[in-house]
């Protein structure tokens, strides 16, 4: 007998925020395309590329109402400029260089409906691609478990250890 994993509630579309945002970390790294997709690679949102301190804003009503009732969604972050190139902490003068290379980033559908802003890094990346190639369905705990195994220190400083900690400020 195979009993079905219950899935959280769903907030209702009129709940959600109409506007929130996310930065993109590593540099800082201006100008990045970023696309949301399903876990099956379904597009649910394009066309959006941060500002030149590597945030973006979003409607995330949009984002949740394609969909439909997956718990997920996939970030996918590709090209832009790193405007630190040598990472002091000041932008560089020559405008920095091009990245050419790009990651997935897991996001849980209750960030998109709370409009938490989410960071999306490299690191957090690694943990998502292990996720999604596991072979198993994507969940919290899976998450968890490889953000602990990978030594992810409690950041937000909740009294625990997640893969929230890598979404956080």
């Amino acid at each position: 007998i195979v009993v079905p994993t219950p899935t959280p509630p769903i907030t209702p579309i009129e709940q959600v925020p109409v506007q929130a945002s996310a930065l993109i970390e590593l540099g800082p790294i201006a100008w990045w395309n970023v696309v949301f997709q399903s876990l099956w690679g379904r597009v649910l949102s394009s066309n959006i590329t941060t500002r030149s301190d590597g945030t973006i804003s979003y409607n995330p009503r949009n984002i949740i109402s394609a969909m439909w009732n997956d718990t997920y969604v996939v970030v996918h972050i590709s090209g832009g400029i790193d405007t630190d190139t040598d990472d002091n902490g000041v932008r560089d003068p020559n405008g920095g260089k091009q990245v050419k290379w790009s990651f997935d980033v897991v996001i849980p559908r209750s960030y998109l409906e709370s409009g938490k802003t989410f960071i999306a890094n490299p690191r957090a990346g690694m943990i998502s691609e292990i996720a999604l190639m596991s072979g198993s369905p994507i969940t919290a705990s899976l998450l968890d478990n490889a953000a602990k195994n990978s030594g992810v220190q409690d950041i937000n400083q909740d009294g625990g250890v997640s893969y929230n900690d890598l979404l956080s400020q």
